[in-house]
């Protein structure tokens, strides 16, 4: 009564044995996962391993990393006792993990709910674990879509090193924040433990830091994620050695660059290493753009068009071997979006024609989701009201969903603009209301224009209270 399936860039499924001293560089890309006819069915997408079953040895993986990107579409809804999981490094995982990173951006977009007691979850690392991780990290983007609009809690386990957690052991579990999309995800969303935690990328890119306890074996340098000592020690092949050293490199971004930190490409200058010293030994790393034109000068910068299209696109060359960002700020050292006290300013404008809408008293609902909790904000207004300014809203997630409570026979239209007066996106989100997303914006203004529908009034009585 159950089926399991496996896609990964190593291995698909794993029913025995164990992984170590293994990497893999690939872009896992799934445009269609369907619903199993049976109902504990249990699908793994990974970087590394799609699924790792419960004979294996422990740790079922060690000593290993993944890089690239998992890529997720049209994932259909999860029910019974079934269980979805994609990671950057293993997408389910039965057995145990240690010692191991990714550096692989993970999306995925589904087109149904969950159901029952069925888990769907998406990690930076490891989507489900039913069992033990520690020592390890990663350093890519975790994001999870319903139709375009980023979903949480049952709907989709979000976590920046594990979407959800069954096992008995987490420790020294980290991700980096900034290129993780949401301030609010957990290292486990639904495990809390000290030692696993998201952490800056200045924090997890030093020699020095010491908020990051790994293993023995791990090295670290500066300009640079942690990386497996096994890879660059003498005598490591060209390949591993490498391989390893394009994986862990990173960038540094200008903080001011709020395109970039709204995942849009990069207008700023960003700072591109020219070298990298790993086991003692300096590596050379030579930076190219547009037509393999090498870059000179350390540092890089594209301009955005008006509707984001481009983005910045390098390759990092070194020792023959090379890795290619096709969108720098969206794969790899992306800003988080914004979380915080944003200002709104809104207004309703009565277009129903019926002048008694003007003295109605009309109730707006903002909710604001992260994985743990729901914040919502109400309040009463009337149409003909100037302008209202709200400085303390609180915005997760780079948006917030907008409701209004209106009788039957009238419903209401969004518009929003940004400081600069630039449109932004609106996404209707059924019962949820309406989704503005600004993204790392500290201001918006919200038009709420009220209109007739062709159903008929009727409701007397509601329609009396809103206007007492």
């Amino acid at each position: 009564d159950s089926a399991s399936a496996g896609i990964g860039g190593l291995v698909g499924v794993m029913n025995g044995g164990s992984i170590k001293n293994s990497s893999a560089a690939a872009d896992i890309v799934v445009t269609a996962v369907a619903n199993s006819s049976e109902s504990d069915s249990i699908y793994g997408i990974g970087g590394l391993v799609g699924l790792i079953g419960s004979s294996c040895s422990a740790p079922a993986v060690s000593t290993s990393f993944s890089t690239g990107t998992v890529s997720v579409t049209n994932a259909l809804s999860a029910d019974g006792n079934s269980a979805v999981g994609i990671g950057g490094l293993v997408g389910v995982a039965q057995g145990d993990v240690e010692s191991v990173y990714s550096s692989s951006s993970v999306t995925a977009d589904f087109t149904g709910k969950a159901s029952g007691n069925a888990v769907r979850a998406i990690g930076g690392l490891i989507g489900v674990s039913y069992a033990n991780a520690s020592d390890a990290y990663a350093s890519g983007g975790v994001s999870a879509t319903l139709g375009g609009v980023k979903i949480y809690g049952k709907d989709c386990l979000c976590g920046g090193v594990i979407g959800a957690g069954y096992g008995e052991i987490y420790k020294n579990l980290y991700f980096d924040k900034q290129t993780g999309n949401d301030r609010n995800l957990k290292a486990v969303s639904n495990v809390s433990e000290a030692s696993c935690c998201g952490v800056s990328t200045a924090d997890l890119t030093s020699a020095t830091s010491d908020k990051i306890k790994l293993s023995s074996k791990f090295g670290f340098a500066d300009s640079a994620y942690p990386y497996i000592r096994a890879f660059a020690n003498e005598g490591a092949s060209d390949y591993a050695l490498y391989s390893t050293l394009l994986s862990v490199v990173t960038t540094a971004f200008d903080e001011n660059d709020t395109s970039a930190k709204e995942g849009n490409g990069i207008t700023k200058p960003i700072t591109l290493p020219s070298s990298l010293s790993l086991e003692g030994k300096t590596y050379s790393l030579v930076w190219l753009a547009g037509a393999n034109a090498e870059i000179e000068s350390g540092t890089a910068s594209a301009q955005c068009s008006k509707d984001y299209a481009d983005y910045l696109s390098l390759t990092l060359s070194c020792g023959g071997f090379s890795r290619t960002y096709s969108r720098l700020c969206a794969d790899t050292g992306s800003f988080e979006a914004s979380v915080g006290n944003v200002k709104l300013e809104y207004s309703l404008v009565n277009k129903t024609g019926d002048k008694k809408m003007d003295s109605a008293l009309i109730g707006v609902l903002i909710k604001s989701v992260s994985p743990d909790k729901v914040i919502t904000s109400d309040f009463f207004t009337d149409c003909s009201a100037r302008s209202k300014k709200l400085n303390n809203i609180l915005v997760t997630a780079g948006g917030f969903y907008i409701d209004s409570n209106l009788p039957s026979g009238y419903e209401f239209e969004l518009t929003a603009k940004d400081f600069a007066g630039n449109t932004v996106d609106i996404t209707d989100c059924g019962e949820n209301g309406s989704y503005v997303e600004i993204g790392s914006g500290n201001y918006v203004s919200v038009t709420i224009s009220i209109v007739k529908t062709d159903i008929p009034w009727g409701l007397t009585s509601l329609w009396e209270s809103l206007v007492r």
